[in-house]
C-alpha cells in the first residue's frame, strides 16, 4: 500500500538442496534461508520486486 512502511517482495532463496527436489540443490537450505534474510532486509530495495541474489531485481 503507497504511503504505509509496508513493503512488498517475492524472494528465490536459489536452487536449495531440499526434499522437494531430492536434495539435488546447489545451496544448502542454511545458505539459502541466508540469503532470503539478507534480502528481505535490505532498506534501499524498491518494493513490490522479484529479488534474487546474486542477481538483484529480476523481471516477472
Amino acid at each position: 500500500m503507497r504511503g504505509t512502511p509496508i513493503r512488498v517482495h517475492a524472494i528465490s532463496p536459489g536452487f536449495c538442496a531440499t526434499d522437494l527436489n531430492g536434495h539435488r540443490g546447489v545451496l544448502s537450505a542454511d545458505e539459502g534461508g541466508r540469503r532470503v534474510a539478507r534480502l528481505v532486509t535490505l532498506q534501499d530495495a524498491p518494493t513490490g520486486t522479484f529479488l534474487d541474489e546474486p542477481d538483484g531485481i529480476l523481471p516477472w
